[in-house]
């Protein structure tokens, strides 16, 4: 099995107010706004969906995602509501998300709430499996980009077909019926 871990591609935190959040990182620590985007929904339903807005910024060349709940219920809202802002999750690149779901399946981890968009496949494994982390997984599109001055032609194009094909939000990932894991 070929799992590898590329690197931390960012840590994700839970705020209350995003503007007033991005202002706080970019005046005392002076950390650089990469992007925004307005209002997300990940997970499947109910208790384990989260919809929020969030802001990506660059702080020492790690990337922190600041996510501000749009509801009280769901994942995010609950978890604001219990223990206020602060640290939410690691995300690390992996090179081949379904073989890495397949090695940590083989560990006793299970990886959760899949979804991909724009070409980016994501799942999380839950706190209760990882000493109390969510960790988030993820594989990149060849395309990808935190800062979008650094965007090409070909991946404009390619970002461009994938909205006309509908792919701009988050859709439940499911393994290709081709690719069950096991070992030729």
């Amino acid at each position: 099995m070929a799992h590898r871990i590329i690197k931390l591609g960012k840590i994700n935190f839970v705020v209350k107010d995003l503007d007033e959040s991005v202002g706080f990182w970019r005046e005392i620590f002076g950390a650089k706004e990469l992007r925004r985007r307005g209002n997300t929904t990940i997970g499947r339903t109910g208790e384990d969906q989260a919809e929020f807005g969030g802001a990506n910024i660059e702080l020492g060349g790690l990337v922190v995602d600041l996510a501000q709940p749009n509801t009280e219920g769901g994942i995010l809202g609950q978890m604001l509501a219990e223990r206020g802002e602060g640290f939410l999750s690691l995300c690390l690149e992996v090179e081949d998300f379904w073989d890495s779901v397949d090695w940590f399946a083989e560990h006793g981890l299970t990886v959760g709430n899949m979804v991909q968009m724009m070409d980016n496949k994501v799942g999380f494994i839950p706190p209760d499996q990882c000493h109390g982390i969510i960790v988030e997984i993820i594989q990149r599109p060849w395309w990808w980009t935190w800062d979008d001055s650094q965007l090409t032609n070909d991946s404009l194009h390619e970002i461009a077909r994938l909205v006309q094909e509908g792919q701009g939000y988050p859709q439940p990932l499911e393994r290709p019926a081709a690719d069950t894991g096991a070992e030729a």
